[in-house]
């Protein structure tokens, strides 16, 4: 049987926490990481959901035969009537 004295008994002591910590650490690492990408996936799964309900309304709106967004940005607004209207007129 090997005898050791006491700098070596300090040091094997010293090496197996150092081991425990190390292995305690690594599998903490794993741990969040296996969190994080169950996470992600969850908002992937739910960005992918949001995107289907929004093409759905797009695609609704399409059908229902409403106006596009540039009509509404041309079309003429009351302000925008009677400046038309009162330019070029003398003030009192």
């Amino acid at each position: 049987m090997i005898k050791l004295d006491r700098e070596q008994m300090i040091s094997a002591g010293v090496l197996a926490v150092l081991l425990l910590v190390c292995t305690v650490m690594t599998g903490l690492s794993l741990q969040m990481r296996s969190t994080a990408a169950q996470e992600l996936a969850e908002r992937h799964e739910l960005l992918s959901r949001l995107e289907a309900r929004a093409k759905a309304r797009r695609d609704a709106r399409a059908q229902s035969g409403a106006a596009p967004a540039a009509a509404f940005l041309d079309a003429p607004t009351c302000v925008g009537e009677i400046f038309r209207r009162n330019v070029g007129k003398p003030r009192p």
